[in-house]
């Protein structure tokens, strides 16, 4: 390679100088191309990072003057144990916040960084808030990816009613959201044994 590049050099030195600064600018362009996405993705996840994280300290600081808003023992059985109408509102204003927070995490899951960062704290409002995320009333104030999410991932955010440990709960709560989510499309649990079956299959 090097023996074309002199001889390109002998024969037509302007010519040879022009390829090789294009082919230089194309390598550095290239670097800083690189250089550049992996900037944008930082800054990207800082800002993401950022945002989660703002918006969640703003829903700890409310469970301050409300206490009882984090207690399972009394969120697992929240509309009989809130029994003045006022705090059962709050609560399930307190809630829905909470699942909010927990669906624009899961919306930027993707980034393994959020996922390692955040994914405890999904549990934990799982934990806390699982009961408020199950009434039927509440179906429709979450998308179905986020239903799906948390259908497929029963063995790391479990529904009350599910043994630890379970990939899949099924009570009769969890089967009717199982269906909604199917209605939909396409489950994730089937996504991944669809793929599998094509690993799977021979060659």
């Amino acid at each position: 390679m090097w023996e074309v590049i002199l001889k390109a050099f002998q024969s037509t030195p302007f010519a040879a100088v022009s390829a090789l600064v294009a082919i230089l600018a194309l390598i550095i362009s290239f670097r800083a191309y690189s250089f550049s996405k992996k900037s944008f993705k930082r800054t990207r996840t800082s800002t993401l990072y950022s945002d989660i994280e703002a918006r969640y300290m703003d829903l700890l600081k409310l469970s301050i003057n409300e206490p009882d808003f984090v207690d399972p023992a009394l969120t697992n059985n929240y509309p009989k144990n809130f029994k003045d109408r006022k705090l059962l509102l709050a609560y399930e204003q307190y809630a829905f916040a909470a699942w909010n927070i927990v669906e624009t995490i899961i919306d930027r899951r993707e980034d393994g960084e959020l996922q390692r960062t955040w994914d405890p704290v999904i549990k934990e409002e799982n934990r806390l808030h699982r009961a408020w995320l199950n009434a039927k009333e509440n179906q429709h104030k979450f998308k179905k990816e986020f239903w799906d999410f948390m259908l497929s991932n029963n063995k790391f955010f479990p529904c009350l009613s599910s043994e630890e440990g379970k990939e899949e709960c099924s009570c009769k709560r969890c089967n009717d959201l199982r269906t909604f989510v199917k209605s939909k499309g396409e489950t994730r649990i089937e996504r991944r044994q669809s793929e599998q079956r094509q690993l799977d299959a021979p060659k």
